[in-house]
């Protein structure tokens, strides 16, 4: 049986840009891999509403893979294997009978590198989500659009072109329609994953202002190689490092603040401080 709150769809009249409830999220005992290759192990982690959690370490000890385990794009690649348990509002998405494309539209992700659709539209960049969904929120589709577009602070800079190539626009502005595009759909949980490794400094901070007002509402985990990207825009964060078999492991968790001033495990102070990694 599927569980309830993974069943659940908002009323019809509930615009699904406006979160009413905070939402939980959790991650129990997960272990992921490839084949016979393990890449996370015995992860434990609360990711909470209203903040952002970072998620640091060096290449290799399996962040992404954690992030696309979180949503279940994981099993979508070939040999992939995942044990353990995620949580979300305390039901777990790995149930029998839970639908992969209902989790993926409550808990939405945003790649490296900006993906807009390249043979659709701004405007329909945006809308896709919608189509495939069939969501009736009782709102007309231009209205929705307009919603998740002002929302990442792009509805002035598109108006005028909404039926331009997606690809027309700048890397920044790309990837805020992107942003733009998990939104529409009305997650609960937005991943985004090394968002702005492929930005100019003034594209990147325009997304970290962006995070730190959409924490307002979302549940946001943020994958990122930038110390300082972490220190800035972090609630929480949190340090993973491959073990002797390569399996990703999270050394430390805390308070941003605590973790980058006062860390309680040496690898992390190492790693914070540039002496490995």
């Amino acid at each position: 049986m599927i569980p309830p709150i993974l069943a659940k769809m908002r009323p019809p009249e509930q615009s699904p840009l406006a979160l009413a409830d905070a939402h939980s999220l959790e991650t129990v005992r997960l272990s992921a891999g490839y084949g016979e290759r393990p890449a996370i192990r015995d992860v434990n982690l609360t990711f909470r509403p209203g903040q952002i959690t970072a998620i640091i370490g060096p290449s290799g000890c399996g962040k992404s893979t954690l992030i696309r385990c979180v949503n279940r794009l994981h099993e979508v690649t070939p040999s992939a294997r995942v044990a353990g348990q995620v949580l979300l509002d305390g039901a777990d998405v790995y149930a029998p009978g839970v639908d992969p494309v209902l989790v993926r539209r409550r808990i939405g992700m945003v790649f490296q590198r900006p993906n807009p659709f390249p043979t659709l539209s701004i405007f329909d960049n945006v809308a896709a989500g919608l189509r495939l969904n069939g969501i009736d929120p009782g709102k007309s589709l231009p209205d929705l659009v307009w919603e998740a577009l002002d929302r990442v602070v792009l509805w002035d800079e598109v108006k005028d072109k909404l039926r331009q190539p997606g690809t027309a626009l700048s890397g920044g502005q790309q990837q805020r329609l992107c942003i733009a595009r998990a939104l529409a759909v009305a997650p609960e949980v937005l991943l985004l994953d090394e968002p702005t490794a492929a930005l100019d400094p003034m594209a990147t901070l325009k997304i970290e202002e962006l995070l730190r007002e959409l924490k307002r509402d979302y549940t946001v985990v943020i994958v990122t190689h930038n110390m300082q990207q972490a220190a800035r825009v972090s609630d929480v964060t949190a340090f993973m490092l491959a073990g002797l078999d390569n399996a990703g492991v999270v050394v430390e968790v805390g308070p941003t603040h605590q973790i980058f001033t006062n860390p309680t495990d040496r690898r992390t102070e190492e790693y914070i401080t540039g002496r490995f990694g």
